[in-house]
């Protein structure tokens, strides 16, 4: 078995190492580019027991803006009704629950 060998930098690589760090850290976040008037878009709201997704999209189905409420969130029912609150305009609500079609055999009932 042989010994490990510990490669130690030296000054100068331990500088040239700490300036980059010191530049990545200094720069900036990098944002979007700001805001952009949307004429036409669809909201999309999914609602759990535990969580609220609302994503806005183009009308070509682009995500432009995604929002997660949390835990302890506004229902479906109640995020449409802050949403009209607050001037929205809503042309057309759809509920997409799925709806079971005989799929699968449920499971036999239990006999005690």
């Amino acid at each position: 078995m042989g010994k490990k060998r510990i490669i130690q930098k030296t000054k100068e690589e331990l500088i040239k190492e700490r300036e980059q760090i010191d530049a990545a850290v200094g720069k900036e976040p990098r944002t979007g580019s700001g805001r952009h008037q949307v004429l036409g878009a669809r909201i999309y709201i999914s609602s759990s027991y535990n969580n609220t997704l609302m994503t806005l999209c183009d009308n070509k189905g682009n995500t432009i803006s995604q929002v997660s409420a949390g835990e302890g969130s506004s229902r479906g029912y109640s995020a449409i009704r802050s949403l009209a609150a607050r001037g929205l305009e809503i042309d057309r609500l759809k509920d997409m629950t799925p709806i079971p079609h005989n799929g699968c055999r449920r499971p036999k009932v239990r006999r005690v």
